[in-house]
């Protein structure tokens, strides 16, 4: 295991080009707590070890909330994000239609 030592705004770098991953120490509270901020390439996964001890089992146990992928997450973001757009340039329709309307006598 490679130890290293940083102090609040450094980063460590591992890997290069498409795999970089960046993690930056934003925030160092006490001696107990350290907020980290992880860049990654949107395909990398990316999980916190004690939910994927809870994730491994729920697999176990068979639950059918445990076989959601990384890539049903990112299908749903997506869809979200989609929807957000739709309604979005609704509002931004309606808008732009309300500005220019004309009433004739």
């Amino acid at each position: 295991m490679l130890v290293l030592t940083r102090k609040e705004d450094e980063e460590i770098v591992i890997g290069e080009g498409q795999d970089e991953i960046t993690i930056t120490v934003l925030k160092i509270q006490g001696s107990e707590k350290v907020s980290i901020g992880i860049k990654a390439h949107p395909n990398t996964p990316i999980f916190r070890k004690e939910l994927l001890a809870k994730g491994n089992e729920r697999r176990k146990r068979k639950d059918p909330a445990s076989k959601t992928t990384p890539q049903d997450i990112e299908r749903l973001i997506e869809a979200v994000q989609i929807s957000t757009e739709i309604e979005e340039n609704k509002k931004n329709m309606i808008n732009s239609s309300n500005e220019y309307n004309c009433y004739l006598p």
